[in-house]
């Protein structure tokens, strides 16, 4: 004889008992699949996001740093070429400014020979009376090493 019938005789439903429900409601799988692929995705966009964002502010950082030696060395020639000027000495001072030419057009030589950009081409030809094809293959005589000459 089984148990007797009746509404006090139901079988209470427990947590393991829900789950075995649970799991077995049809596309359950599939939902959790795609739970899974979501999480992933949303790790993979937060890791993205946080890469760029340190390697914008080590880029930035280098960028600025490389900024400010420039600016200093500059600095500093300006004040060597002061000096020399106030000395009385205009023939150094020219020559200490046709070599800091000459160092600069190379520099930009070099990057136009190594890097198409429209806005630095754009950015030289509204400021510059030299065409850009000839700065771009400017060659300098001097070569290895040079010496300027003191101030007195």
């Amino acid at each position: 004889m089984g148990a007797p019938v009746g509404r006090n005789n139901r079988i209470k439903p427990t947590v393991s008992t829900l789950t075995l429900r649970w799991r077995s409601l049809p596309g359950h799988d599939m939902i959790r699949h795609v739970t899974i692929g979501l999480a992933i995705l949303v790790g993979c966009l937060v890791a993205y996001r946080v890469g760029v964002g340190v390697t914008a502010k080590a880029y930035s950082k280098g960028l600025s740093e490389t900024q400010a030696m420039l600016a200093f060395n500059h600095m500093r020639q300006f004040e060597d070429l002061l000096h020399c000027l106030e000395k009385g000495a205009v023939e150094p001072t020219a020559e200490r400014l046709r070599h800091a030419i000459v160092g600069e057009k190379e520099l930009v030589a070099e990057f136009l020979r190594r890097t198409d950009s429209d806005k630095v081409n754009d950015y030289i030809s509204v400021r510059y009376d030299t065409p850009i094809d000839e700065l771009k293959n400017f060659s300098s005589t001097r070569r290895g090493s040079w010496q300027v000459s003191p101030c007195k």
